[in-house]
């Protein structure tokens, strides 16, 4: 039997946050990571949700393990859908050559204020996971 109640995907993402951290709920980390893989399962999925998710990942939550390629996936989706702090870790990661490869020139290009999706730079970057 359905209850008929929906929530907004921001709502999921807050109580998804909550499970994470135990607040209000118990703590429960896979619960969290069900939750926002359908968030950015949705029509319209918010960056927090691949951002939050790929926190989960990073710190080997519950009983997820993903690896570092499949985590900066999800930093590339939440970067070109605007999530400033998932920019600046996918920069890290191609500082670093986390997941991505090595690339200095895209590392300091994800740090630049105008962060243009018309740069071909941009383009570059975002070209297979729009």
């Amino acid at each position: 039997m359905s209850t008929g109640i929906s929530i907004s995907i921001k709502e999921a993402i807050a109580l998804a946050n909550n499970y994470y951290h135990g607040q209000y709920i118990a703590e429960d980390k896979d619960k969290a990571i069900e939750i926002l893989k359908k968030c950015i399962e949705a029509d319209n999925p918010d960056p927090e949700a691949y951002f939050l998710l790929t926190k989960c990942y990073r710190k080997k939550c519950g009983n997820c393990y993903e690896t570092d390629k499949k985590i900066a996936e999800l930093y590339i989706k939440a970067a070109n859908l605007g999530h400033n702090e998932a920019r600046f870790a996918l920069s890290r990661c191609y500082e670093d050559g986390i997941g991505v490869k090595q690339n200095m020139k895209y590392a300091v290009y994800l740090c630049l204020d105008k962060f243009d999706p018309n740069h071909d730079m941009h383009k570059e970057i975002f070209k297979d996971n729009d």
